[in-house]
């Protein structure tokens, strides 16, 4: 299995991201707001419990509060899922969104 790394550049309010993973990122609803704000959509981004393999995060919702409608979040277990964006995944491996943070 080959696992490509990416150098993102973090900037003081947003994140810079390469076109080519931007252009795997077919079904984002949230234009991208993850790497302006911080947030997906209106809510906090997910914890990040662990990775699988290429683009297959296993995580859970940031609180009970907000729940996140996204293309790439799919249910696995009671609590948690698997998110399989590519922009999130990329974050993930750079540990900008680093494990267990909200």
């Amino acid at each position: 299995m080959m696992v490509t790394i990416w150098i993102l550049e973090e900037t003081e309010m947003s994140v810079a991201m390469p076109d080519e993973v931007k252009r795997k990122t077919t079904k984002c609803s949230h234009a991208f707001s993850c790497l302006n704000t911080g947030f997906c959509g209106h809510a906090p981004h997910c914890k990040v419990l662990g990775a699988f393999d290429a683009n297959m995060l296993y995580a859970e919702p940031a609180n009970d509060k907000e729940v996140i409608a996204c293309s790439y979040k799919m249910t696995c277990g009671s609590q948690g899922y698997i998110c399989t964006c590519p922009v999130y995944y990329a974050l993930y491996l750079q540990g900008i969104r680093k494990k267990n943070a909200a």
